[in-house]
C-alpha cells in the first residue's frame, strides 16, 4: 500500500492510482476514496432515476416512500418503511404475491471504474429507524434477474446482568455494528487526528491518504480492528432485538414472451405500460436491459422468539436449599429420638435386672438302686 502512495501525486490523481495499484484486481484502492456527504446527494444515483417501479401489497408507491441515506461505498442508499418522521406500514399479508416489489435501474454505464466493480444492487432487511450497513450485511440482486427475498422476523431477548452482559431499552437506533463503527471513528479522530467516517465538505479534518501521518495511524488503528485488538467495551448486544431471517432466490428476468408483450402493449397506447421501467425493458435486446427486479416479503405472519432463561433461577436455589435443610434436620430428629429410645430401653434393662433377687441353684442326687 506504501508503493501506491508513493506513486500518487494528489487527492485528484486517479491515474497515479490505477498504475500504482500493487495487485491485479485493483482493490487495494478503495479505500482512498473519500467523498463527502454533498459529493455523495449530487453525483448518487437519484431516486427517479433508480427506483422505475414499486408497489406494496399491489398498491402503487413511488420514490418518495423511500428515505434516502449517504452511503461512503455504496452512494445513495433508499431505505423503505423506515419510521423516521412518518408512521411505519403494517402489513397481514405474506407470500410471493404480497409484499415489495421493485424494478430498479443501477445505471451500470454510469459506474466508475476503478471503485466500481460489481454491477448489481444490494438489498438489506432490517428494522425501522436503524442505520443501514449494505457493505457489510447486505445481499446482492443482480441485473436482468428476478431476485426474491423471503423473510422472517426474529424476536431476540436476552438476561442482562448478573446472568449475561447486555443494554437494556438501547435506543431505537442502536445495533452492535452501529456502535462498533461509531467507536472505531472516534478512536481515530482521538488518536490520529482527522475523520474517518463520512462528513459534509465544510469539516476540513478528513483523514488524507497523502498526509504520512494520518494514513500510517488510520491504517495501524484498521490493523488492530480487524484483529480483534481494539476493545470497545461500551458496545455490547441489546437485551431485546428483532432481526430478519432472510431467504434469497433468483431467476432469469425478463421472459421473452413477457419482453415481447410488454412491447406489443406498449405500442397499443395502454397508458400503465408507458413509463420508464417499460420504456428501458422494450428498448434493445429483451437481455440487455440491465434492470434488477426485487421482490420482499414475509414467508408467514409468526415469528420466531428465542429467550433466554436462567439454568438455575435464583429461586429454584432457595427451594432446593430449604428442601435439602428439611432433609438433614428432620434425619437428626429421627436420629435424636432412636439413640433416646435406646438408651432409655438400655436403662430399663439394667435396672430390672438389679432389682430381680438372685436365687440359689440346688442340686438334688439320687441314690441308684440295684
Amino acid at each position: 500500500m506504501s508503493s501506491l502512495r508513493q506513486q500518487i501525486s494528489s487527492g485528484n490523481d486517479y491515474w497515479g492510482l490505477m498504475v500504482g495499484s500493487q495487485v491485479s484486481d485493483l482493490s487495494d484502492i478503495s479505500s482512498f476514496l473519500t467523498p463527502t456527504v454533498e459529493e455523495i446527494l449530487a453525483y448518487g444515483h437519484q431516486a427517479d432515476d433508480f427506483i422505475l417501479q414499486c408497489s406494496f401489497n399491489q398498491v402503487a408507491c413511488t420514490s418518495a416512500d423511500f428515505h434516502v441515506i449517504p452511503n461512503r461505498k455504496h452512494g445513495l442508499c433508499y431505505t423503505f418503511n423506515h419510521g423516521i418522521g412518518e408512521d411505519l406500514i403494517n402489513t397481514t399479508q405474506y407470500g410471493a404475491q404480497s409484499g415489495l416489489k421493485l424494478t430498479l435501474n443501477p445505471d451500470r454505464d454510469q459506474y466508475i471504474g476503478l471503485f466500481s466493480q460489481e454491477v448489481g444492487v444490494r438489498v438489506l432487511i432490517h428494522k425501522p429507524l436503524a442505520s443501514p450497513f449494505p457493505e457489510e450485511l447486505g445481499q446482492v440482486a443482480t441485473p436482468q434477474r428476478a431476485t426474491s427475498f423471503s423473510i422472517k422476523q426474529q424476536v431476540i431477548k436476552k438476561l442482562p446482568t448478573p446472568y449475561g452482559d447486555c443494554i437494556e431499552n438501547p435506543p431505537a437506533t442502536y445495533s452492535l455494528l452501529n456502535c462498533t463503527k461509531e467507536c472505531l471513528y472516534d478512536m481515530i479522530s482521538e488518536r490520529c487526528g482527522c475523520e474517518d467516517r463520512l462528513v459534509t465538505s465544510d469539516w476540513n479534518k478528513t483523514c488524507s491518504f497523502i498526509d504520512d501521518t494520518q494514513y500510517l495511524c488510520v491504517r495501524s488503528i484498521y490493523k488492530q480492528y480487524y484483529a480483534s485488538n481494539i476493545s470497545c467495551e461500551q458496545c455490547k448486544q441489546p437485551c431485546h432485538d428483532v432481526n430478519y431471517a432472510t431467504e434469497a432466490s433468483s431467476s432469469e428476468w425478463p421472459s421473452r414472451q413477457y419482453w415481447t408483450a410488454l412491447q406489443l402493449v406498449q405500442a397499443m397506447g395502454n397508458a400503465s405500460a408507458n413509463n420508464s421501467a417499460t420504456s428501458w425493458l422494450t428498448n434493445g435486446t429483451y437481455k440487455d436491459n440491465g434492470l434488477v427486479r426485487v421482490f420482499v416479503y414475509f414467508q408467514e405472519l409468526n415469528y420466531e422468539y428465542i429467550e433466554e432463561n436462567p439454568g438455575y433461577p435464583f429461586e429454584r436455589l432457595m427451594s432446593d436449599i430449604g428442601g435439602t435443610m428439611g432433609l438433614y434436620v428432620g434425619i437428626s430428629f429421627c436420629t435424636f429420638f432412636e439413640v433416646v429410645e435406646l438408651a432409655i430401653s438400655v436403662l430399663f434393662a439394667m435396672f430390672k435386672r438389679m432389682a430381680t433377687p438372685k436365687q440359689e441353684k440346688k442340686t438334688k442326687i439320687r441314690p441308684m438302686t440295684p
